[in-house]
């Protein structure tokens, strides 16, 4: 029997990101033959072309995708016009033509800045397609307008709305004309049936972590020579001003005996480190850089405690639920989280409490509770969760159902 052809479009290089790699895998894994049309950046000297785990990858330039010269030059100008270039068929023909070369028989439109290109590449192939919404995409547009700003760039700021006005266009135009849509929670889900009144609500498939075999280590008390006596309490991910790092350095001023790890790295960096130094916490609070997808779990579960304080800017980070939620109950460690609504619903199955992002008071209270507290029984419940309900291997079952019914 022929395999089925899918053809994922993403706009990232595919290096780090594992809700492609795990849905592209699972598809290989069950028989389908999937090619995934990535973009890097200026001058990156990642391969073009690879076999990942039976995944192929294609990656484009922007340079090529935006098929202008000068646009290096214009981009350290303004910025924003590669955003632009890349949103809108007429901005992206040379990235829809690599999606049509596939000859796909199915289309995987990972957010709303590859679905134009997506859906042109399946109406001329006469293929079908699935659009993968990640999270809120206009919402997290909006943080970034806030952002410009908040710099007094007018330019950039142009150039923010447009890009917004265009992608709302898009995705009010083509979301009811794809074959199916999924997303990461209910509360995204319930958000796109009410504004674009769709038909059929779309499939929730969460970020999970495949079920790994992880303990508990020394590995970040080693590394930071923090005797055993210290609990760790750690952060993973990108630093953005949206995530309520500095908020989180300040409360460890409050919670005795902790060292804080913030692994990962972003634009802010330099603001959190020269925060820390302000503070005199500089043998309290460490910076880690990121570490590679498989070796993650190694780390996290050397922590006693992991914490995600996004701060309500939008509805995109009201309605999160970040990935690192899975990988801190897989690796069986509790959570303190905002108190939003999907992050308080793994709290409330007992993985964790609940704080408010904007008061330092109340995320060192939050963390003295659970330290203060069973912590042993919050750390098994945290890994018996992500055994029994909240892995991949449950999750991915969701996806085959979806490209099942489009077979």
């Amino acid at each position: 029997m022929k395999k089925l052809r899918v053809c994922m479009a993403v706009t990232n290089p595919f290096t780090h990101d594992q809700r492609v790699y795990r849905e592209a895998k699972t598809l290989v894994d069950n028989g389908y033959s999937v090619t995934v049309v990535a973009l890097k950046e200026f001058g990156s000297t990642i391969t073009d072309e690879e076999v990942l785990d039976g995944i192929k990858v294609l990656r484009i330039s922007k340079e090529r995708v935006a098929n202008l010269r000068g646009t290096q030059l214009l981009t350290e100008k303004i910025g924003v016009l590669p955003k632009i270039l890349l949103y809108g068929n007429s901005f992206t023909p040379q990235l829809q033509r690599a999606l049509s070369e596939q000859k796909a028989d199915i289309y995987h439109a990972h957010d709303l800045d590859t679905l134009q290109a997506s859906y042109q590449a399946s109406r001329e192939n006469k293929a079908k397609i699935v659009y993968d919404s990640h999270e809120i995409f206009l919402e997290a547009l909006k943080e970034w307008q806030a952002e410009i700003r908040e710099n007094g760039d007018l330019i950039k700021l142009v150039g923010a709305y447009l890009v917004s006005v265009s992608l709302s266009r898009i995705e009010k135009n083509l979301i009811e004309k794809v074959d199916k849509v999924i997303t990461i929670n209910d509360s995204i889900a319930s958000f796109l049936t009410k504004k674009y009144h769709l038909n059929e609500k779309p499939t929730v498939v969460m970020n999970c972590y495949e079920l790994t075999e992880v303990g508990p280590n020394d590995k970040l008390r080693l590394k930071f020579s923090l005797p055993e006596s210290t609990k760790v309490i750690i952060f993973q991910g990108a630093f953005g001003k949206v995530r309520g790092l500095d908020n989180t350095i300040k409360a460890v001023q409050k919670v005795e005996n902790a060292a804080l790890i913030l692994m990962g790295e972003g634009n802010i960096k330099t603001d959190l480190e020269a925060l820390v130094r302000k503070l005199g916490l500089e043998k309290r609070v460490f910076f880690h850089p990121t570490v590679a997808p498989k070796e993650l779990l190694n780390y996290t579960s050397s922590a006693d405690l992991g914490v995600i304080a996004y701060r309500n800017t939008s509805l995109n980070n009201y309605f999160c639920t970040p990935n690192k939620i899975f990988e801190y109950m897989m690796a069986g460690i509790p959570m303190v989280v905002s108190d939003f609504p999907e992050l308080k619903k793994f709290a409330a199955l007992g993985a964790g409490l609940t704080f408010d992002p904007e008061s330092p008071n109340s995320i060192a209270t939050t963390i003295n509770k659970v330290f203060s507290g069973n912590l042993v029984g919050m750390k098994e419940k945290a890994r018996s969760l992500a055994e029994e309900s909240y892995n991949w291997e449950v999750e991915s079952k969701k996806l085959l159902q979806v490209y099942s019914s489009l077979n």
